[in-house]
């Protein structure tokens, strides 16, 4: 089984972009990983509670932790919305709705 990355739009290239170059090569060399594993495990992927289907990649790296929201569609297909560097225990509420938004925004342009 393969996995296929989906970069919506901009919103997860604005913030890949923004990564030092070692950084977006640790970031690259997990969608790689992940891409073909059977089953990704919960310490690299996990659902965020109260949403529907919304799950966050989780890299760390040299002391700072990566958070990567994503969800799936048709297929093996896992769309990647917004991406930080989280700082602190809990995840930013904002960050979690700036995922929802563009979640809904990728469904509704794809209904069409």
């Amino acid at each position: 089984m393969k996995r296929e990355f989906v970069f919506w739009k901009d919103y997860f290239l604005a913030f890949f972009k923004s990564l030092d170059e070692d950084s977006r090569s640790k970031v690259l060399w997990m969608l790689k990983t992940i891409e073909s594993l059977p089953k990704i495990p919960s310490k690299f992927f996990k659902h965020i509670e109260g949403t529907n289907g919304l799950f966050e990649l989780r890299i760390s790296w040299e002391g700072k932790a990566y958070r990567i929201f994503c969800f799936f569609d048709k297929g093996n297909k896992i769309i990647l919305c917004n991406g930080f560097i989280k700082k602190d225990q809990k995840t930013p509420k904002q960050e979690i709705i700036k995922a929802i938004k563009i979640k809904e925004e990728y469904r509704y342009e794809n209904e069409k």
